[in-house]
């Protein structure tokens, strides 16, 4: 299956050109030129076939990284000759390694053009990707820290707003809640997010402010995540504890455990006890307040969730 971006004319083009510079490196094989130049060919035919702009639809995959691999091989080639060559051709092969997912690589060759030549602020960005792919953290954060500072946090992140994101993310892992928390709320700020991706990070606003204790704003943004996505079981679960441990709010617990449940596919022995429990104190409450009939149903639902628990 082609890309939707695929388009026949356009790959009756690009084959064409690359088989008349193919000629002309039969011609004069040490040209980095020509190699530079069939490499962007190669990477320009490789979109024929699957969508590298992320838009999570896959094309012809073989097809794809086959030409991916042919434009690296042919930028290595260029930049293997000791001859003038345009200065993007080194992030291009950067890059390439980045598509052809070759991590270890991708470092190698970043930190090789850090220590001499430099690098762009993309090259930066690629290196830092590199390694929180790498499950890296400290030397993620340290390279996307390397562009945040080059930048200032406005540019970066109209630059790229995903290395908040992943820097959050890398130190969430380290348990270093506050800067997480912080790179969370800078990467919220921007705009375009779809309504996955805002649910995605207001969820991983609200467990920081849970793990630091802050319980209203964890509640205020388990709130609005379950907004934009109103299927979530963790998120009610997450929520209902909240209510049912640090304010001992039975009636919301209770709530949240409940559409937990019916929201999950499988048996879920804690969020049906916890519903259960959560229900008991409503009743009890209920009771105090001459509510009869609705604690009748609050031990009703008890009794029900005690049960799926056993």
């Amino acid at each position: 299956m082609n890309s939707p971006l695929y388009k026949e004319k356009e790959e009756r083009k690009l084959q064409a050109v690359i088989k008349d510079i193919s000629k002309e490196i039969q011609k004069n094989e040490n040209n980095s030129e020509l190699y530079f130049n069939r490499a962007l060919q190669y990477y320009q035919l490789s979109q024929q076939y699957y969508d590298v702009l992320e838009l999570f639809i896959e094309g012809d995959k073989e097809k794809y990284f086959k030409y991916v691999n042919k434009a690296y091989e042919d930028v290595d080639k260029a930049l293997s000759f000791k001859q003038e060559i345009a200065d993007y051709a080194y992030s291009f092969k950067l890059f390439m390694l980045k598509k052809l997912k070759r991590w270890d690589a991708l470092i190698n060759y970043g930190k090789e053009l850090y220590n001499s030549i430099g690098c762009t602020d993309s090259d930066l960005i690629l290196i830092g990707e590199a390694y929180f792919y790498l499950k890296d953290w400290n030397n993620c954060i340290e390279y996307y820290t390397k562009i945040i500072d080059k930048m200032g946090y406005e540019k970066a992140n109209s630059f790229n707003r995903k290395i908040f994101l992943e820097r959050g993310l890398a130190y969430d892992e380290l348990d270093k809640n506050e800067a997480a928390l912080n790179d969370y709320l800078q990467y919220l700020d921007l705009n375009g997010a779809s309504p996955f991706d805002r649910y995605n990070i207001y969820a991983l606003i609200a467990v920081q402010y849970e793990k630091l204790g802050n319980y209203k704003k964890a509640i205020e943004f388990y709130t609005k995540s379950l907004e934009e996505y109103t299927e979530s079981t963790s998120i009610y679960f997450r929520r209902g504890k909240i209510y049912l441990d640090m304010f001992r709010d039975y009636s919301n617990a209770a709530e949240d455990f409940y559409k937990a449940i019916e929201c999950s596919d499988t048996d879920n022995y804690f969020c049906y006890h916890e519903c259960g429990y959560s229900y008991c104190h409503k009743a009890e409450i209920d009771i105090d307040n001459k509510n009869y009939q609705l604690a009748l149903q609050d031990y009703d639902r008890a009794i029900w969730a005690y049960g799926c628990a056993m």
